[in-house]
């Protein structure tokens, strides 16, 4: 990031919305600015967008909060958070697979982990690379414990995320504003005044009399894009070609739960089911299209929760991410669907991206092109990542159907085993290798270079890997034993 300095740079910022994405913005840009005399001010109206209830992390988050200097316990107590490792699926027609957090961390010798399993293991069977991450033969075990930075150890290996219930991590980001170092501006927004070439937002009027006058502006309102869309006039492109999902449910059911280190994901008919345990109950989530004829209530009645919230989505992207003075962040920027990523994860590792760039208050036409483009690739990435989900079962037909930059990579993973990924994919590749093989997606050859090493020295190697992170697995305690000891939930 570039310090800001002299007389054009930034002296004050409004974040602007009543969100986990607006929350979190703020702490990380006053964290971030805070020594370099930048004053960040949020401005928190009335929360009127239904809320999804559970916030799944990517591991990013655990490492915010450590730079942040808060205390996850303290933060999993309070939110009645658990641990993740992963994601388990369930398809139609098709064995479920595992998508893990981590990676497997086995170096090339002399091609990656990855060509050798092609080589060793026939088409149809390929699902069982996921089994070789530490991660998944925990998880699948109900098991957890920490990563530890000794890369000798195969516990280097694993990542792990979060299960936060929203509404609490608001109230616990809300409660530390002070610590975290933003202020709260706790108003509706009545009028946005844009400049006279409508080009940059010069102030926000607010409910209480006030005005706010900053320097930048971060949009975090949501998809209704209260200051890039309805101030600025930026455009919005639509992906419910791709992403036909227009709604979402989200229901609660408390009570006990059971405590499993990951989240569970399955295609049915007439959408995506997303299941979230936390210490206190399961959030159930259902992402469908309104026309399908799916009946919420009736869902919540049969998962035995209590219906809460539907909002609606909006798959798509702004003509531009940052316009004039004011940068829009998580669904006020645009949404491939939160059905595995979230929206805090989009929204993070864009502001991550900008602040990288950091701009001073004149001259950011090149930096606003450069961050546009790159965002563009982070955004393209997530959306690519949901769009592949469409493929479970769907032929060989549909893999050219999507976007070209993932029908591009498709094409390099069934044709050569291999994936090329843009600068800032937000995906690691071995992820991406991990869900297309879950999904039934598989290479047609290997890498040539192991057509000259002894198939049974690499079944050996393979044998030994497996047998190890089995026994290293077995080892663990369980994911409620951790809990119980490191951050149990306060009793109701």
């Amino acid at each position: 990031m570039v310090e800001p300095e002299g007389r054009n740079a930034l002296r004050s910022i409004a974040v602007v919305g009543n969100n986990a994405v607006a929350w979190t913005s703020a702490a990380i840009l006053a964290q971030s600015l805070n020594r370099h005399g930048v004053v960040v001010t949020l401005v928190a109206g009335e929360q009127t967008d239904a809320q999804p209830l559970v916030e799944v992390s990517q591991p990013a988050l655990p490492r915010l909060i450590e730079l942040w200097q808060l205390s996850e316990r303290e933060l999993l107590s309070a939110c009645s958070g658990l641990f993740s490792l992963g994601i388990k699926y369930r398809t139609p027609g098709q064995d479920g697979f595992f998508l893990p957090f981590g990676t497997h961390g086995m170096a090339p010798s002399p091609a990656s982990f990855e060509q050798t399993f092609f080589k060793l293991c026939p088409k149809g069977r390929r699902r069982q690379f996921n089994h070789y991450f530490l991660s998944t033969q925990a998880a699948l075990k109900g098991r957890f414990e920490f990563p530890v930075d000794d890369p000798r150890s195969v516990k280097s290996t694993l990542r792990y995320g979060l299960h936060l219930d929203l509404s609490r991590f608001i109230q616990y980001l809300e409660t530390r504003a002070g610590t975290l170092g933003f202020n709260v501006a706790r108003a509706d927004i009545t009028a946005v005044r844009a400049s006279a070439g409508g080009d940059r937002v010069e102030a926000l009027d607010l409910s209480n009399g006030q005005r706010i006058e900053a320097d930048f502006y971060m949009d975090c309102s949501g998809e209704r894009g209260r200051l890039i869309g309805e101030g600025l006039g930026i455009g919005y492109q639509s992906w419910s070609h791709w992403l036909p999902w227009d709604s979402q449910l989200s229901c609660f059911a408390a009570g006990p739960s059971d405590v499993k280190p990951y989240s569970e994901v399955s295609l049915n008919a007439d959408g995506w089911e997303k299941t979230v345990g936390l210490q206190n109950g399961r959030v159930h989530q259902y992402f469908y299209r309104e026309s399908s004829g799916f009946d919420p209530d009736a869902y919540c009645r049969k998962v035995g929760a209590d219906p809460v919230s539907t909002r609606p989505l909006r798959p798509g992207r702004r003509d531009q991410f940052w316009a004039g003075n004011c940068l829009a962040l998580g669904d006020a920027a645009g949404s491939a669907t939160p059905v595995v990523l979230s929206e805090l994860h989009w929204a993070t590792k864009s502001l991550l991206l900008w602040l990288e760039l950091y701009p001073h208050r004149d001259n950011q036409e090149a930096l606003q092109r450069e961050y546009n483009r790159r965002c563009g690739e982070i955004l393209d990435g997530f959306r690519d990542f949901h769009v592949a989900h469409t493929l479970a079962g769907a032929g060989p037909d549909a893999l050219t159907q999507g976007p070209e930059s993932l029908a591009w990579k498709l094409s390099l993973f069934t044709g050569q085993g291999r994936l090329w990924l843009n600068d800032e994919e937000p995906v690691p590749q071995e992820t991406w290798v991990a869900l297309l093989l879950g999904l039934g997606i598989e290479p047609d050859r290997y890498d040539v270079v192991l057509d000259g090493v002894d198939e049974a020295v690499l079944r050996n190697t393979h044998e030994k890997i497996y047998r190890k992170l089995a026994q290293e697995s077995e080892r663990m305690p369980s994911l409620e034993e951790v809990v119980a000891r490191y951050c149990p939930a306060p009793k109701q």
